[in-house]
């Protein structure tokens, strides 16, 4: 199983992507990205990478 305390909470995606927590858990709902709810969502780092990849113009 997974570390969780590896994972990210929606705070730090946030700030990780310079975006607001509330389009983060709207990102979540949508399942435009994976999270895992225990007692907050929290997201896999490799998740948020997959997310930003499936965004990037460069190959």
């Amino acid at each position: 199983m997974d570390d969780i305390s590896k994972y990210f909470t929606v705070k730090e995606v946030a700030k990780r992507l310079d975006v607001t927590e509330d389009w983060v858990r709207d990102l979540i709902q949508s399942k435009q990205f994976k999270a895992v709810k225990i007692g907050k969502w929290r997201v896999d780092p490799e998740e948020l990478k997959k997310f930003i990849q499936a965004r990037t113009n460069i190959k």
